[in-house]
């Protein structure tokens, strides 16, 4: 059985991960390199902690579960330090399907995996307990509505260019 798809597993793994540094997560996983440290490298651990195989962009990161993994900096109030990344605009928005779309599949249900630091040493920064949120059918519908708005004025926008 694949590992990611046993929800079990992945609760297991949010508990070993909650409440250990990012230098104690880069042992773990046996993954020691000091030269990439960056937001995007955290992401990038934890995803290899979960033994999530990078396949498909386009899908979520646990597609036989269908979750999605995110880490979230948190600031010393424990607020969202910055913004999120969830996927970028399709270039095909011709075909649009909210249901087989990139980002229906990227959020409709997520592994929050926050961490915070109070120094400035990257290696220190501490996992909270990682949670799963799942939209519901009423957010989903409005995400899905802006989501066709904002297509439509891009298409309006590449059309009128056009003439």
């Amino acid at each position: 059985m694949n590992y990611n798809s046993n929800l079990s597993n992945i609760i297991l793994k949010s508990n070993i991960i909650a409440y250990k540094t990012l230098k104690e997560i880069m042992f773990y996983i046996n993954n020691i390199n000091y030269f990439f440290l960056s937001k995007g490298y955290i992401g990038y651990l934890v995803e290899c902690f979960y033994n999530y195989s990078f396949n498909n962009k386009a899908n979520c990161d646990l597609p036989v579960l269908g979750i999605e993994i995110k880490t979230i900096a948190l600031n010393e109030k424990k607020e969202p330090y910055n913004s999120i990344f969830i996927c970028s605009l399709s270039q095909n928005m011709f075909l649009f399907n909210w249901e087989k779309s990139v980002l229906y599949n990227k959020i409709k249900h997520i592994l929050w995996v926050p961490y915070y630091s109070y120094d400035k040493n990257i290696l220190n920064y501490r996992f909270l307990k990682p949670f799963f949120y799942k939209m519901n059918n009423n957010d989903l519908n409005k995400i899905k509505k802006d989501s066709v708005e904002l297509l439509n004025l891009f298409y309006f926008s590449e059309f009128l260019l056009l003439f």
